[in-house]
Order: C-alpha cells, then sequence, then structure tokens
C-alpha cells in the first residue's frame, strides 16, 4: 500500500463543549495532531494529520473556527475521497473535539 502525503486547505471548527474543559490548542508549525474520523473509518480507525494553523494565530480557543492547512498520511482510500464538502470529524483520543470540512485539495508528495 502507497502512503503519501496529501496537503489539503479545510475549514477547522473546534467545538465549545469537549473534554478540554475550554483548554485552548497551542498553534505551534503542524504540532497539533490529531486523529482525523472519515465516515468510512471503523470503530477507532483515524488518520493523522498534521494541522497548521494561521501564523497570527498563538491559540486556538473552544467554539472557534479557521481555515487551516492539513497534512495528512494518505493511502489510496482517502486519496480517493478527498474532495471539497467532504466533513469528518477531528479527534483526541476517543474524544470528537471538532469536524473538518475540505475547501481544496492542495497538492501531494511521496
Amino acid at each position: 500500500m502507497e502512503e503519501k502525503i496529501i496537503r489539503v486547505k479545510a475549514i477547522f471548527e473546534f467545538y465549545k463543549e469537549n473534554y478540554r474543559a475550554n483548554q485552548p490548542i497551542p498553534c505551534g508549525k503542524g504540532n497539533y495532531r490529531p486523529g482525523h474520523h472519515f465516515s468510512w473509518s471503523t470503530g477507532n480507525e483515524s488518520y493523522m494529520g498534521a494541522v497548521f494553523f494561521p501564523d497570527e494565530l498563538d491559540y486556538f480557543y473552544p467554539g472557534s473556527s479557521a481555515e487551516v492547512e492539513i497534512n495528512f498520511w494518505a493511502d489510496q482510500k482517502l486519496r480517493s475521497e478527498l474532495r471539497p464538502g467532504l466533513k469528518w470529524e477531528i479527534k483526541e483520543a476517543q474524544y470528537i473535539v471538532g469536524s473538518a470540512q475540505l475547501v481544496k485539495v492542495l497538492g501531494e508528495q511521496h
């Protein structure tokens, strides 16, 4: 199975009500790497993806949304499903902390 890094632009909504008890996410360069749970994923299966927040953000607070870039390690299934409008859940361990919606695919690299 060949995996590639796929870069996408997406709208990330960080739910106000979540297990973090109103703790923000520090916005380092790709330091936030939650699980990305898609509709075809089973059980706790998630894809890993590094989230890159806008440069002007130091923290991303619950209840916020922002356009972000995400780098996925993507197998053929994910690559075939990535289309504008696709929605998925953002998870930390078993907790759903937000959602994302694909704006556009930016490219892929080996």
